[in-house]
């Protein structure tokens, strides 16, 4: 075994490292001399030893019984198939990295093995270090590259199955970050292009998939006559090509205002900025959802103005009470002057009233609620009559005692 090259490449794969007598070796060569003594040779290194066998027919079949790890091919083998057929068929069943062996260095047939993927060669006759330093290499090559493509798979199967939109965009030419920011925001809309993205950002777009969205330029998601999207790429251009948590309002395929969650990050080398990568979730229904809250509250409000209907709420903990902009006009108030407690309410109450009304919000304390008719005094001393519905606790049984009151 050559520990030289084990000590180079060990710290390279520490995560990799598997025992030699646990590997094994297939050796196809059909001359039985050359054969034999390149058997003695790997087993000396440290690996088990699957054959010789001669022809690539032969190796076929010992590589489905024996599963080697690494195979040693002779380029010219007798029978049907050649050395580089048969490294065609290990590498299609299983994977078998392969190194040839070859007395012959003409560029045709060196063009023919380049084309099965060899992870080296060793000309005949073979230098025992040579063989050495390839066999390590391959071996830690091949399953660096075994752990690569799995870290690969695991990162699209993360990426494919997450609900939500991860993309990449890429600007060409890289734009100039030393630049104005207006201009930058012009020049992003000539270069920016979407060149990766997962399936779930293609549905936010309206599309079935992410291929509907790949290759899409920057227009089509921010519309450069819309006002709001260039001032969302000016803050993202202030904010060093970076955001976090930031909301847009983008189109699309039909031609619809969607809203996003934004995280992204710019990549910027030597000055200019090359491409960005971000995450973004879709907050469409929640936007439509505080819309239709602040729809509702105003209807509300104007049906309370046009019905002279007033709200208040008041909390026994902490004492506090709010009045309405509409009650504080019921209480003959100018709007944003009631002192927000329970005392400026009862002040206000008429004294023979005062009594029955204290009593009724208690009954509201067990019952839930009320109705309750009583007169008021404004500060000029005219009395008038207001009525009041009064809802003391809400949810289902069972509860705590309530301590806020809405009326």
């Amino acid at each position: 075994m050559d520990n030289c090259v084990r000590h180079i490449l060990a710290p390279l794969f520490p995560h990799i490292l598997i025992p030699m007598s646990q590997l094994s070796v297939l050796i196809v060569e059909d001359e039985a001399i050359l054969a034999a003594h390149l058997a003695s040779k790997v087993k000396l290194l440290g690996y088990r030893v699957a054959g010789p066998v001669s022809t690539g027919e032969e190796a076929l079949a010992l590589a489905q019984e024996e599963r080697p790890d690494i195979a040693l091919l002779d380029i010219r083998l007798a029978g049907h198939m050649d050395g580089i057929q048969t490294a065609t068929r290990l590498k299609q069943w299983r994977d078998i990295p392969v190194i040839f062996l070859t007395a012959h260095s003409d560029q045709e047939t060196l063009k023919r093995a380049s084309a099965v993927g060899p992870f080296g060669y060793i000309l005949k006759p073979f230098e025992e270090r040579d063989l050495a330093t390839q066999l390590e290499v391959t071996l830690y090559k091949h399953q660096a590259e075994a752990s690569l493509r799995q870290s690969e798979e695991r990162y699209r199967a993360f990426i494919q199955n997450s609900s939500e939109g991860i993309w990449r965009m890429e600007f060409d030419p890289p734009l100039d970050t030393s630049l104005p920011v207006e201009i930058q925001v012009k020049q992003l809309y000539c270069s920016a292009r979407l060149l990766e993205c997962n399936d779930a950002m293609g549905r936010m777009y309206g599309f079935s998939s992410a291929e509907g969205l790949i290759g899409k330029t920057l227009d089509f998601m921010l519309p450069v006559s819309d006002p709001s999207a260039r001032e969302f790429l000016d803050s993202i251009i202030r904010a060093g090509y970076r955001a976090t948590n930031i909301e847009s309002a983008e189109r699309n395929v039909f031609g619809e205002t969607v809203y996003f969650l934004n995280n992204m990050v710019g990549i910027v080398e030597n000055g200019l900025l090359i491409r960005m990568w971000g995450t973004r979730q879709n907050i469409t229904e929640r936007k439509c959802a505080e819309e239709a809250i602040r729809e509702s509250e105003a209807r509300t409000r104007i049906a309370q103005q046009a019905a002279r209907w007033g709200v208040f709420e008041y909390n026994y903990k902490t004492g506090k009470n709010y009045w309405s902009v509409e009650l504080e006009v019921l209480y003959g108030l100018d709007p944003g002057t009631f002192e927000g407690t329970y005392e400026g309410w009862l002040r206000r109450v008429h004294p023979h009233d005062r009594s029955e009304s204290e009593r009724a919000l208690e009954r509201a304390l067990a019952t839930d609620e009320y109705a309750h008719d009583f007169r008021i005094v404004w500060e000029d001393g005219s009395v008038h009559w207001l009525f009041a519905a009064v809802v003391a606790s809400i949810g289902k049984p069972p509860r705590p005692p309530p301590c806020v009151v809405l009326g």
